[in-house]
């Protein structure tokens, strides 16, 4: 049965009806804006926060390649100034274990491995190579070889790879030149690495890969004829350290990476393989009779790849992915980026590539030695635009359930003080605003925004609920100079902070620095004293801090003169000496000093500061080379004096007195008293041999 509606029942119900309509068009409306904007907020930062991401992991690159790069060019400094140093297995043998680097490595079972940090030579093996191709010095991992094992090298297949041909393009090197080689090394094969292990993290027990980087120069005689060749062999577990242990998704390291996750860094050469890799079988590898692997061939297949019977050449596996082959070719070109691919196991990756700039022969057709890769598995490199996002989300879904359209946000929007005196009568209050009224029990409360720079950042209100006073135009005003105290205020913390970041950044340099860095107050009290200080004078830093620097050096007295000189003298400038030390023990050190004093003008003070290098080892080095080349004059000596010797025998007739005179610097004169008889003259001058420096 249906009842009539009354007339008064009718006007209520258009009432409401007429009412409701623009509140609910208004509300889609506002929903539908609040959907957009956050949809936009989302994407714009998902995609701004994935640009930074593949900005900073191309910068990782970079950074590494530069260091792979100085790292190569320091190995060249050491092959020349062997190639200096006396032809002798002891001089070679101890440069060898001069020249150290730590490696980080897994050692014990698959089931218990074991963490060890090793203190190795650089260098496998240190070899001088006669001009005839026949070695004449040999150490291999510290041992000298015999006379007896010496190799005719000049042969590829007496070499120790069967097929190394660095004798013969040293051969084609001037003076001063470098050949350095391709990784050398036996292939390892993936069966050989996991040993049973289920995956290449957990292999602990498996073959190593075991190679070297071949360094050679020639060596002349003083007339410009060939002596032999230099040769250092570079350990190839050196050049492994410097990708092996990155973890691209963390600012820390690891002994070995993740495969599986797809989050590791990779070295390739210039001519596209792989030469540091977790998965030692995609390493550049010669089989055992000392022939390599050709690329083209038909057995490098997709499956023998995957099976781990060849190595891996990014040119070659478009079947992986075909961004491989782009990353080699843009290498080569020297460039860097950031491309998609994905790894043999199918994991997807964002990677960061760089190229290595290097330009000794055979490398010189690039001028690239290869290119750096570091990989992050796509999810992994997402998820911080994904988090983001995700909040930007909850933020919008909070915003559409609250209605975030309040005073407090116009204030906000619009950077204006809002008085308000009665918000039942405001024209710009919302539902929220009320409803926060009839929570708060108020009527009226002013709004001012905070101010930083002409940026807003945030709000600060105020009320009469406790006093229940009427809010008067001063009270708007001192709120409006409370609000600019707080802006200050933050300003000042965000200073601090950006203070103590920065004096957290320079101390981290100064900490890490390869000098010693000491640093005294207007009092001579030590402020500074960082760990390469404290590895030179054995004495902590702690020790150190806050005490006179008389008495933190107080056993080393000549060093306490040589800073007393300093501050005493112009501690205006900038001063530097070599100072030769005598610890208590014995130990007798070489240090470079350069002293240097910083003005505080504001507060009338000056820091002293004292960088220290230990040189000893250089200084050692440097008078070895001289002693050497002192050697080479004695054979011109002895010249001399068997043609003295031959004069005296013409004159020996006349039974004069000889003697000889050699004098340090000054080299050695004969001098010949024979009696004046006649038609025999003997003058001084026929014999007197000029004086000359040894």
């Amino acid at each position: 049965m249906v009842f009539p509606f009354s007339i008064r029942k009718k006007l209520v119900f258009a009432f409401l009806a007429l009412s409701m309509f623009p509140l609910s068009v208004l509300g889609i409306s506002i929903l539908h804006s609040l959907r957009a904007i956050g949809q936009h907020a989302i994407d714009s930062s998902t995609h701004q926060l994935e640009t930074r991401a593949r900005e900073s992991l191309e910068l990782r690159a970079v950074e590494l390649a530069d260091r792979v790069h100085r790292f190569l060019r320091s190995c060249e400094a050491d092959v020349l100034t062997l190639r200096m140093l006396p032809l002798t297995p002891e001089v070679f043998q101890q440069f060898g274990r001069h020249h150290q680097g730590e490696i980080w490595t897994r050692e014990g079972t698959n089931e218990a491995p074991v963490e060890v940090r090793r203190k190795i030579p650089l260098y496998r093996e240190l070899a001088f190579i006669g001009a005839d191709g026949i070695e004449r010095i040999r150490i291999v991992d510290d041992t000298v070889v015999p006379p007896y094992a010496m190799r005719d090298v000049s042969r590829p297949e007496n070499t120790t790879y069967r097929s190394e041909r660095y004798f013969e393009e040293a051969l084609k090197l001037k003076e001063g030149g470098i050949f350095v080689s391709r990784v050398t090394g036996w292939y390892v094969k993936r069966e050989e690495q996991l040993q049973g292990a289920r995956d290449v993290e957990s292999a602990v027990e498996g073959r190593k890969y075991e190679g070297v980087i071949r360094f050679a120069t020639p060596r002349f005689h003083e007339d410009g004829t060939l002596e032999g060749i230099v040769l250092l062999s570079l350990d190839h577990r050196h050049l492994m350290e410097l990708t092996l242990h990155i973890l691209p998704t963390e600012a820390r390291f690891v002994v070995f990476p993740s495969y599986s996750s797809g989050n590791y860094a990779f070295m390739f050469d210039d001519e596209g393989w792989i030469i540091s890799h977790p998965k030692f079988y995609d390493i550049r590898g010669l089989r055992p009779d000392g022939s390599g692997f050709d690329p083209h061939a038909p057995d490098y297949t997709r499956e023998r790849l995957l099976a781990g019977e060849v190595p891996f050449n990014l040119d070659f596996v478009s079947f992986i992915n075909p961004n491989y082959p782009l990353i080699a070719r843009e290498v080569r070109q020297g460039r860097s980026g950031v491309t998609s691919t994905f790894n043999v196991g199918g994991i997807p990756r964002v990677m960061a590539y760089a190229a290595i700039p290097y330009h000794r022969p055979p490398y010189d057709q690039h001028n690239v030695f290869g290119g750096i890769t570091i990989g992050v598995e796509t999810l992994k490199f997402q998820e911080p635009a994904l988090m983001v996002g995700s909040k930007i989300d909850e933020m919008v879904r909070r915003t559409k359930a609250n209605s975030l359209l309040c005073i407090p946000t116009r204030v906000y929007r619009t950077g204006e003080t809002m008085f308000v005196k009665d918000i039942h009568h405001e024209v710009h209050a919302t539902p929220l605003d009320l409803k926060i009224a009839e929570v708060g029990e108020l009527d009226f409360f002013v709004f001012a925004p905070i101010k930083s720079r002409d940026r807003i950042i945030g709000v600060m209100g105020a009320d009469t609920k406790i006093s229940r006073r009427e809010i008067h135009s001063t009270d708007v005003e001192s709120l409006q100079i409370l609000a600019n105290d707080a802006a200050r205020a933050i300003e000042r913390s965000e200073l601090y902070w950006r203070l103590v970041h920065e004096r957290n950044f320079i101390k981290s340099i100064v900490t890490h620095m390869t000098s010693g860095i000491v640093t005294l107050d207007d009092g001579g009290r030590v402020t500074w004293f960082n760990p390469y200080s404290e590895k030179v004078f054995d004495i902590g830093a702690e020790e150190a801090i806050k005490r006179p620097y008389s008495e933190v050096f107080a056993t080393f007295p000549s060093w306490v003169e040589v800073i007393r000189g300093y501050l005493e003298a112009a501690p205006d400038k900038v001063h530097s000496l070599e100072h030769y030390s005598v610890f208590q023990e014995g130990r007798e050190k070489i240090l470079e000093v350069h002293f240097s004093t910083i003005h505080q003008e504001k507060q009338n003070k000056s820091v002293y500061l004292l960088f220290i290098r230990d040189v000893t080892q250089r200084k050692r080095m440097e008078e070895h080379i001289r002693r050497s080349d002192r050697l080479d004059e004695m054979p011109r000596e002895r010249e001399l004096i068997q043609r003295s010797l031959h004069e005296m025998d013409r004159v020996e007739e006349h039974r004069g007195h000889i003697s000889v005179t050699s004098r340090p610097g000054e080299g050695t004169t004969f001098w010949i008293d024979l009696p004046v008889s006649e038609g025999s003259i003997a003058t001084e001058e026929s014999l007197h041999s000029e004086p000359r420096t040894a």
